[in-house]
C-alpha cells in the first residue's frame, strides 16, 4: 500500500460519516497530488516535517558596528627623517604611502613646514615614542585638513602642531578642521591663534583623547551637523577665549577633560546636544558653563565647576539642558545665573554648592563646607581619572521637593510627603550617574533644601 493510500485509510476510518470521509479524503489527495509526497522527508506520528536539504528563510543580516563596511586597505610603511638622511616631507610620504599606509615621522631638529590635506585613510605618528614630532604650518593654511573618503580611519598621534612663527602670530584658518570621515588625534598637541578654533569639527566621527589645546579663537568648536559625532577624552583644554562651543545640532560627548584658564568660558551650548561627564571646568574669565539657545539638551554630569570668575552655570532663558551630581563652588559669581528666567532646565539632584560669591542662584544644594578645603581639588592635566568631584554626605543625603508639583505659593500639595530623601551612596562613576533616579517626579526644576 502506498503512503498516499494509507492516509486515505486513516481519515476514512476516523471520521463519523461517510459524506464527511468522503470529501476529506479527496481533499487529501489532491494535496498530496499537489505537493507531492518526498521520500527524505522525516516522520514523527503523523506529521511530516520538510526534508533537512529543504531551502530556509532567507534572514536579514544583522550589521557589525565593529568594523568599517569597506575592506580594510593596506598601504606602505614610510619613515619620514627631517635630518637630511631620507624622506623630509610629511606629505610626500603620505601621498607615498598610499590608503592605509603608515607614515613614521622621526624628530628633527627643527619643525616640519607640512600643511596636511588627507583625503585617504592613513596613519601619521611620532617614530620615536614619548617625544613629539613639531609640525609649524604656513600661516594661510591649515595645520591638517582632514577628509576621508568612504570608511577609512585618519589617524594622528604623536605629534605637536605650533602656531605660525610670523609678527602677529595669525593664522588665516584653523589649526585642525575635520571635514567628514573618521579621525582620531591621540597624544598631541595643537597650539594655534586667537583669529581662528584651534580644532574646527564640521562632520563625520571624530575622537580627540590626550591632547594639549591652546590659544585658539576656541578650543574645540563643533558646526551644524547632525550627522556627526564627536569625542573629547582627557584633554587639556587651556588658554583659549572659549574653550569648548556647540554649535548647531551636534552631539558631543565631552569625559574627563581639564577646561581651565581660558579667557572667557570653558563650555559654551548653542543649540547642540550631548553628554558633559567627569569634566574639571576651573578658573576661566567669566562663566564656566554659558547655555545659550538649544534645539537640544545637553546634559552635565558629574562635573566639578569652580573658581570660575563668573558663575558657575550661567542659561539664557529659553536654553535647555539637564544639570546633575555637580560641584559647584568658589565662584565669583552664582552657582546658577537665569534660573529664575528659565523653565526648561531641568536639575536632577544632588548639585552641591557652597562658597560662590553670588548665592546658589536658586535650584543647587547649599553645603554646610565652605572655602578652598571643601572643594574637590583637580588631579593635574593629563591624569586619569575616573571618577567625578566628591560630593559631601551631607549632600548625597539631602532632601528635595519635586519642582514639577509645586503650586505658585512654594508648598506641596498635601498629597505627596513632605520630603522625599535620597539613599546615601558613594560617589558614582561618571557614566553610571546619569542612570540614578531624581528625587523628584519629573526632575527637580525650581530649588532644593537641606536635611
Amino acid at each position: 500500500m502506498t503512503r498516499a493510500e494509507r492516509i486515505k485509510s486513516r481519515i476514512v476510518g476516523r471520521t463519523g460519516h461517510g459524506a464527511t470521509r468522503a470529501a476529506l479524503a479527496s481533499v487529501c489527495m489532491a494535496l498530496i497530488a499537489l505537493f507531492g509526497t518526498p521520500a527524505s522527508a522525516q516522520r514523527s506520528g503523523d506529521i511530516d516535517f520538510p526534508p533537512v536539504n529543504a531551502p530556509r528563510p532567507i534572514t536579514k543580516p544583522v550589521p557589525s558596528f565593529g568594523q568599517p563596511s569597506a575592506p580594510r586597505q593596506r598601504g606602505k610603511v614610510v619613515v619620514v627623517d627631517g635630518t637630511g638622511s631620507g624622506n623630509a616631507s610629511i606629505q610626500a610620504a603620505v601621498n607615498a604611502a598610499g590608503p592605509g599606509g603608515v607614515v613614521r615621522v622621526k624628530p628633527a631638529g627643527r619643525p616640519y613646514g607640512d600643511s596636511l590635506v588627507l583625503s585617504f585613510p592613513v596613519t601619521i605618528e611620532s617614530a620615536t615614542p614619548g617625544q613629539m614630532v613639531d609640525i609649524r604650518a604656513p600661516y594661510d593654511r591649515p595645520c591638517v585638513y582632514a577628509a576621508p573618503s568612504g570608511n577609512g580611519l585618519v589617524r594622528l598621534s604623536g605629534l605637536r602642531f605650533l602656531k605660525p612663527n610670523d609678527e602677529l602670530g595669525y593664522r588665516a584658518q584653523p589649526c585642525v578642521i575635520v571635514e567628514a570621515g573618521y579621525f582620531s588625534m591621540t597624544q598631541s598637541s595643537v597650539e594655534a591663534t586667537i583669529h581662528n578654533p584651534a580644532v574646527l569639527l564640521r562632520g563625520g566621527f571624530s575622537r580627540i583623547e590626550s591632547t594639549v589645546i591652546r590659544n585658539g579663537q576656541v578650543g574645540v568648536q563643533t558646526d551644524a551637523a547632525p550627522d556627526g559625532d564627536y569625542f573629547l577624552i582627557g584633554n587639556d583644554i587651556v588658554g583659549n577665549v572659549d574653550g569648548i562651543r556647540v554649535n548647531g545640532r551636534a552631539p558631543v560627548t565631552a569625559l574627563e577633560n581639564h577646561i581651565r584658564d581660558n579667557i572667557q568660558n570653558g563650555v559654551v551650548s548653542i543649540g547642540g546636544g550631548g553628554i558633559f561627564t567627569g569634566n574639571w571646568i576651573y578658573g576661566n574669565g567669566e562663566s564656566g558653563v554659558l547655555l545659550q539657545r538649544s534645539d537640544l539638551a545637553p546634559r552635565f554630569i558629574a562635573n566639578f565647576i569652580a573658581r570660575n570668575q563668573g558663575a558657575g552655570v550661567r542659561m539664557w532663558p529659553d536654553a535647555r539642558a539637564t544639570i546633575g551630581w555637580n560641584q559647584v563652588c568658589n565662584n565669583a559669581g552664582p552657582a546658577l545665573q537665569g534660573r529664575d528666567a528659565n523653565p526648561f532646565v531641568v536639575l536632577d539632584p544632588p548639585n552641591e554648592s557652597f562658597g560662590n560669591s553670588g548665592g546658589d542662584g536658586g535650584g543647587l544644594f547649599r553645603s554646610r563646607r565652605d572655602g578652598d578645603n571643601g572643594c574637590t581639588q583637580p588631579p593635574s592635566p593629563g591624569v586619569a581619572r575616573r571618577r567625578g568631584p566628591v560630593l559631601s554626605a551631607e549632600a548625597l543625603s539631602m532632601k528635595c521637593r519635586p519642582g514639577d508639583d509645586v503650586p505658585a505659593g512654594g508648598r506641596q500639595p498635601r498629597s505627596w510627603p513632605a520630603t522625599r530623601r535620597v539613599p546615601v551612596r558613594p560617589v558614582p562613576s561618571p557614566l553610571a550617574a546619569s542612570a540614578w533616579r531624581p528625587c523628584g517626579r519629573r526632575g527637580v526644576r525650581r530649588g532644593l533644601r537641606a536635611a
